[in-house]
């Protein structure tokens, strides 16, 4: 009979999809030609999940670019 989960695994394992789904979240107003960059590894390394998450993303998709340096 497996253990139940300690709260300290519950708090983990919830805190992760909360990361995973505002990342998720966020992907859905980036540009199509940004996603498309990630998709393929394209982007510049500086470009990560947290960045994309730690700064407000702009609506206008040139906005978006110069933001994340791929103008």
């Amino acid at each position: 009979m497996a253990s139940a989960p300690s709260s300290n695994q519950e708090i983990e394992a919830e805190n992760s999809n909360q990361i995973r789904s505002s990342y998720l979240g966020a992907g859905q107003f980036l540009s199509p030609s940004i996603v498309e960059t990630i998709c393929t590894g394209q982007q510049p390394p500086e470009l990560t999940s947290r960045k994309v998450l730690d700064i407000g993303i702009p609506d206008d998709w040139t906005g978006q670019a110069q933001l994340f340096q791929l103008a």
